[in-house]
């Protein structure tokens, strides 16, 4: 078929080898195509839209773009020779999400910088890294109670902690002198503790606690209320007791700035976008899906190459 004149562009074509299984590489070859087709790979046409779309989106020149639209369609011509029907439907599906996901990805940087809202939400999510309180890091004697204990005699007995361990040198002093005070039957436990923001929060970046966990909020407060490292609590009762808090050490807040928040969180705030879209299309979906009763034998059959 004798091509429209138009754009003088690129016409790609296998030219036969010497030997029998022998084959070149396609060669370019100059041809005047239709207008805004800027190379045909074999019958497949390739767009100036196409070209600048790649460009564009990978910062190519025109002439790299067009290049790697060619290879990808050389490639792909290749693929659907060797490929059977169902291998081509599996390979035709994968482009069809990663083509959507580009989209969705491309709908989501539209959308400019992250809104204060995105980020007080992936702020809160990572506090620990972005907005993280000061802390009080601690060791405690508390005196337990359950429903059966005597409150006025374990209150008394926190009293008398108190007055031993005042003027404790250090954890280990503390501990020590605790320990010392008898019980007189009271179950008193003496422990170290990570340290605790004022509103409950544990305080440990290295290793995250689960998102719900908290400190009482009593025992939060009153160890945060201590002025000094070296300094006690007051006898401060919580919901688990009577407690002599000691405090250790006090670990300083972390505040990043917003403007820097804002450029560390430019990326998850790019994925938080798609996952909502993504989520978004999947309730929308009524395309119906079945599942095998065997589909775990099934999947355990299959030998994943490391």
């Amino acid at each position: 078929m004798k091509p429209t004149r138009g754009t003088i562009a690129l016409l790609f074509v296998l030219l036969p080898g010497c030997g029998e299984d022998e084959q070149q590489a396609p060669v370019a070859q100059r041809a005047s195509l239709s207008d805004g087709t800027v190379a045909v790979v074999g019958t497949q046409p390739i767009s100036g839209t196409t070209v600048r779309s790649i460009a564009s989106a990978q910062g190519l020149s025109l002439e790299v773009a067009r290049d790697s639209a060619v290879q990808d369609s050389l490639f792909a011509q290749a693929a659907d020779a060797r490929l059977s029907p169902y291998e081509r439907s599996v390979v035709r599906r994968g482009e069809l999400a990663r083509a959507l996901y580009q989209e969705l990805e491309a709908d989501a940087r539209a959308k400019g910088p992250a809104t204060d809202a995105e980020l007080s939400e992936l702020t809160q999510e990572r506090w620990l890294t972005f907005d993280r309180p000061s802390a009080a890091r601690t060791s405690h004697a508390v005196v337990l109670v359950d429903k059966d204990t005597d409150k006025a005699r374990a209150k008394a007995l926190a009293e008398r902690i108190l007055e031993a361990v005042t003027g404790a040198k250090d954890e280990a002093d503390f501990t020590a002198k605790a320990k010392s005070v008898p019980t007189e039957g009271l179950n008193v436990r003496v422990e170290a503790l990570p340290p605790v923001a004022a509103d409950g929060r544990p305080v440990t970046p290295d290793n995250p606690a689960p998102p719900s966990a908290r400190f009482d909020k009593l025992f939060s407060e009153a160890a945060n209320a201590i002025a000094e490292v070296g300094g006690l609590s007051p006898v401060t009762e919580t919901p688990f007791g009577f407690h002599v808090i000691f405090l250790a050490e006090k670990t300083p807040e972390l505040r990043v700035p917003v403007d820097e928040r804002r450029t560390k969180l430019a990326h998850d705030v790019i994925v938080r976008r798609i996952q909502r879209q993504e989520a978004q299309l999947l309730a929308q979906s009524k395309v119906p899906v079945e599942v095998s009763r065997a589909a775990e034998s099934l999947t355990a059959a299959v030998r994943v190459r490391q």
